[in-house]
């Protein structure tokens, strides 16, 4: 985890705030109404992954990379795939 570079009271605020987006994800999944959610934690999640993805390059953690790029590429398409469509 990229957040032991952190200080502790920093790291758990930031475990905290990804489990606060994934249970947001998780609740779009069952409640519609949720989309501005879903929209809000991809944009947090994408920012939070590259924002490890520079810790680990900083570490020299380059295995780590790979699922970076992978939940970014996943979480890309889950906030194009969300964008509301014109209505006709």
């Amino acid at each position: 985890s990229w957040t032991v570079h952190l200080s502790e009271p920093l790291g758990r605020l930031v475990g905290l705030s990804e489990l606060a987006c994934a249970l947001a994800l998780a609740l779009t999944a069952v409640w519609p109404r949720a989309a501005p959610a879903r929209r809000v934690a991809c944009y947090y999640f994408i920012a939070n992954q590259i924002a490890a993805a520079g810790v680990h390059l900083a570490h020299g953690e380059v295995h780590a990379l790979p699922q970076n790029a992978v939940l970014i590429v996943l979480l890309i398409a889950i906030t194009v795939m969300d964008r509301p469509t014109a209505k006709q």
